[in-house]
């Protein structure tokens, strides 16, 4: 993970504040300034923006943010360019957090911080991985040295990712518990079969089953055919007795119809009625509908004049929003143009330092010795000046005072030109508070115009509608005309339908009188007899289907069980086979488990690192501080009995100077910084490494506060080791002492809630 620029807003002290890293360079970045002046919420950021909280200030981002649009947002690349954005609404205790790719797509389009906390970690690891490895903070929450046992193998695992080890293992697990059950299973089955083998009793007669089944066909066979002789008297008895209930039920339909036509026309007397009272609410609805457009026809005007107040305003607005585009270049300038001054009246103290040096060895040919002139010329020479140069001649201590009296001027003269310079620093800040100024104007004329627009962009909407109502109620008069025109019509095709209902039910009352209705007794009479005999005969044929499916069952039955006796022979043979061969297949899953899990490969891979880690937490200790001291990373130690290696991941520190091994807790605390400083660093080392993740942004807050002024200087050789080691952008980390940050490549100097980068 690489950052590239950082941006806050109502976050601690920071009402607007960005930085971009990416401008700095590469190298060191100190960041400087008063205590409390927010250099910790700088560092700390970052993080803060990828999980939710700051290190140093556990709980939401609620209790750091203050009004309604507090954001963090940060731009990083991380294979490939993402960027973060944290809205905050203190006010209200609600947020939201988006994360986009290099396409400028929403990974989380809904903006639930559970979603985008699962995408973060996702693409950047977890917030152990960050505070063990890039991020070490004031608190030193998640430093390898304040964790347990657990959390520092947890740790190492998410480095090495033996996630995808242990899936495998689990999969091995999982089908290893499957050939469990296939096993019982299969067991269950030749169990089974046995059993079902063992019940099968002895082979039937088939010979005799079948000459029965032959007879009784014979018999069925006559019976069915009496019995469709029965049915087919009863069929034309069943003929005539429809043809009865036919001539009854076209009576019943003719007077069903003789009602329903009654109702048809008196339901065309009621639609007439109503449609006396729909012609009132067409009239009625059509008076209201004209009333309202004549309202609204008459506030033509009114909509006109806010569409040419708008069209003004509109134009207002381009001319002052061109008016903040140059207000800001001018601003931008003037700041261009103050950094500039300050860089160059910064080797003003260089210049004053040389100049009292010079002066100094200068004075040294006014107080030459007489007795050495005579000594050394023997008293032949009596002008002083030519003593001087004589002993310059010989004296490296005089020629030196010499040429420092000749440099004198030169050096007075750069002394009062970046004096001059410095003088004029007020009347380019001077410059820079009047672009400021000018700039707070013109977005304040900007703002009130867009209130404005606001304001007018609605009415001037409604002057369309406005206008096409007037066109509306020379309509609506034409609308009324049709439907008063239509209703006529309907009253008068409902009339005469009305008269051709009436005319049917005469007809209907004829037809019924007409219509003759046959003796239905005699027929259900001989219906009845007809039934009875089809019954016997019906029961009859029941019989002896009924026997004939029992011979049927009796033969498929013998006939199952023979084949069915040699079905679980086979089958038996077949389980047998597959039980041994499950059998073997449970033996090498589990071992597989094993293999691959936290105890096989995956300790293993553990126990590798130690060795690498200590390399490397040794060489950063050795190239920048002293090689009294060396690192171990301790995995695994024998157990108090000898049997065997338990798993302890301690950190074990060899002092040679005094000949002792012990914990870092034994250490100074100055000692105990450096070195938990050296373990973090080697972290981060060994992540980009060994993992898919890499830490291009190395963040460390005021980890050499405990060292003495000596050692710090070498903690900013560690720095740019561990740098060169990881292969990182940059290393940011917080300094107060101004020796420090004067080692740095770039420094960030914070006060006030601004930031400001000083080089």
């Amino acid at each position: 993970m690489r950052l590239r620029r950082l941006t806050l807003r109502g976050v601690t002290r920071f009402v607007e504040a960005e930085v971009d890293f990416e401008a700095l360079g590469e190298g060191l970045v100190a960041i400087a300034g008063a205590n409390g002046a927010g250099k910790t919420t700088i560092l700390e950021a970052p993080f803060a923006a990828l999980f939710g909280e700051f290190p140093t200030r556990p709980g939401s981002l609620y209790g750091v943010a203050h009004g309604k649009d507090a954001r963090l947002e940060l731009e990083v690349e991380n294979g490939q360019p993402y960027r973060a954005l944290v809205a905050v609404d203190a006010v209200r205790q609600t947020s939201e957090a988006y994360l986009y790719n290099g396409n400028g797509a929403p990974v989380n389009p809904s903006g639930k911080l559970r979603e985008y906390a699962a995408a973060v970690e996702q693409r950047f690891g977890s917030p152990r991985l960050m505070l063990s490895a890039a991020l070490s903070c004031q608190s030193k929450r998640g430093s390898f040295l304040d964790l347990s046992k657990a959390e520092r193998k947890d740790l190492l695992a998410e480095i090495l990712d033996t996630a995808g080890l242990q899936r495998l293992a689990e999969a091995a697990r999982a089908r290893a518990k499957a050939g469990e059950l296939a096993l019982e299973r299969l067991r269950g089955q030749l169990a089974a079969a046995e059993a079902e083998l063992g019940g099968l009793g002895a082979d039937v007669d088939l010979e005799a089953l079948h000459h029965e089944q032959a007879t009784t066909e014979v018999f069925r066979a006559t019976a069915k055919l009496s019995l469709e002789q029965a049915r087919q008297r009863e069929q034309d008895l069943a003929v005539e007795r429809t043809k009865a209930d036919e001539a009854r039920r076209t009576r019943d339909r003719l007077r069903q119809e003789y009602d329903e036509v009654a109702r048809q026309r008196d339901a065309a007397a009621r639609k007439v009625q109503a449609l006396a009272v729909e012609r009132a609410e067409l009239a009625g609805r059509i008076e209201r509908q004209s009333a309202e457009l004549q309202a609204e026809a008459a506030r033509v005007d009114e909509y006109r004049t806010a569409v040419e107040r708008l069209g003004d305003v509109r134009e207002r607005r381009t001319r002052e929003q061109a008016s903040l585009t140059v207000a800001e270049a001018a601003l931008r300038k003037a700041r261009e143009v103050l950094q500039a001054k300050h860089r160059e009246t910064g080797p003003l103290g260089a210049a004053m330092a040389a100049l009292d040096t010079a002066k100094r060895q200068a004075g040294l040919l006014d107080r030459v010795p007489c007795t050495a002139a005579e000594t050394w010329y023997d008293g032949r020479i009596d002008d002083p000046a030519t003593v001087v140069a004589g002993l310059a001649e010989n004296c490296p201590l005089l020629a030196d005072a010499r040429n420092a009296r000749e440099q004198v001027d030169e050096l007075q003269m750069k002394v009062e030109y970046f004096q001059a310079l410095e003088a004029e620093l007020p009347s380019y800040q001077q410059a820079v508070d009047e672009a400021e100024l000018q700039v707070t104007g013109d977005r304040g004329s900007l703002a009130d115009l867009e209130l404005t627009i606001g304001t007018l962009e609605p009415q001037a909407a409604k002057l369309a509608g406005a206008v096409a109502a007037r066109g509306r109620i020379a309509d609506l008069e034409g609308e009324l005309a049709r439907g008063l025109d239509t209703i006529a019509r309907r009253r008068e095709d409902l009339e005469a339908e009305a008269a051709l209902l009436s005319a049917r039910l005469a007809g209907i009352q004829t037809e019924v009188e007409e219509t003759p209705l046959p003796d239905t007794a005699a027929l259900d009479r001989s219906l009845s007899a007809a039934t009875t005999e089809i019954a016997a005969l019906r029961a009859r044929v029941t019989e002896l289907q009924d026997r004939l499916r029992v011979l049927d069952r009796d033969i498929t039955r013998a006939e199952e069980t023979a084949r069915r006796r040699g079905e679980l022979q086979a089958r038996l043979e077949a389980d047998r086979a597959a039980e041994a061969v499950t059998v073997r297949d449970l033996g090498e899953w589990a071992l597989l488990e094993r293999a691959l899990g936290r105890d096989g490969i995956q300790a293993m891979e553990i126990d590798a690192a130690g060795p690498e880690l200590s390399s490397l937490t040794n060489d950063l200790l050795h190239s920048s501080f002293t090689d009294r001291f060396e690192v171990a990373f301790v995995t695994q130690a024998l157990r108090a009995d000898g049997k065997g290696s338990k798993e302890v991941f301690e950190l074990r520190v060899i002092d040679h100077e005094r000949g002792r091994e012990g914990s870092v807790d034994s250490l100074s605390g100055g000692e105990k910084a450096v070195i938990s400083e050296t373990v973090s660093l080697a972290l981060a080392v060994y992540v980009g490494k060994h993992s898919g993740r890499r830490f291009e942004t190395l963040f460390r807050d005021e980890t050499a506060g405990a060292l003495d002024p000596n050692n710090a200087h070498r903690y900013i050789s560690m720095l740019r080791r561990a740098r060169e080691l990881a292969g990182a952008f940059q290393v940011i980390f917080i300094c107060q002492q101004t020796e420090l940050w004067e080692q740095a490549d770039a420094v960030l100097w914070v006060e006030d809630g601004r930031i400001e980068v000083r080089r």
